[in-house]
């Protein structure tokens, strides 16, 4: 989780870095379940693209038996399971 977060804040910063932004903040929602985590942002942010591109994060959260879950602004990290 902690690694997914820090990607965030590193794509989050260097977004503002490109537009010449200077916003000291983003707000996120955190919800826990039993069987997952998930973190939605309030700003827009390229989660798609380098959370799903990353061969490390993919390796790491199934090292952990996770699945991730990119979603609209967000993620969910879940445990896995067979269906």
């Amino acid at each position: 989780f902690y690694l997914l977060l820090g990607e965030v804040l590193t794509d989050f910063n260097h977004q503002q870095i490109v537009t010449g932004e200077k916003q000291s903040v983003i707000s996120a929602t955190f919800s826990e379940h039993k069987e997952n985590v998930s973190l939605r942002f309030s700003h827009k942010l390229r989660l798609k693209t380098f959370l799903e591109e990353s061969k490390l994060i993919h390796y790491l959260v199934g090292v952990q038996g996770m699945n991730l879950e990119v979603v609209h602004n967000g993620f969910i990290l879940k445990s896995w399971s067979l269906v």
